[in-house]
């Protein structure tokens, strides 16, 4: 998980508790199949997030002002438009 969403402590503690409430109602087998069944498709999106984000956001100079500057001024004047881009992975619930 690289680092550029901050989700990799976040998508530890996500597994911990879907593998274990996997594990509290089907065999150990079956309950990692579920849990793969279950997380795969949402930490593949988290991964590929944060690639693009490490790529959109690690410029220096003159770069860094043309990526970041548009983010900016967006960040203020419409922030919650920035904020819904990761709702889906800040409001996850089990």
């Amino acid at each position: 998980m690289l680092p550029s969403m901050a989700q990799g402590a976040v998508q530890a503690m996500e597994d911990a508790w879907v593998l274990a409430r996997h594990l509290s109602a089907l065999p150990p087998a079956e309950a990692a199949r579920a849990y793969h069944a279950e997380r795969i498709a949402r930490v593949s999106r988290v991964q590929a997030v944060s690639a693009a984000n490490a790529r959109l956001f690690h410029h220096a100079g003159v770069g860094a002002l043309l990526r970041y500057g548009p983010a900016w001024v967006a960040g203020h004047l419409a922030p919650d438009l920035l904020h819904r881009r990761s709702d889906w992975i800040y409001r996850w619930a089990p």
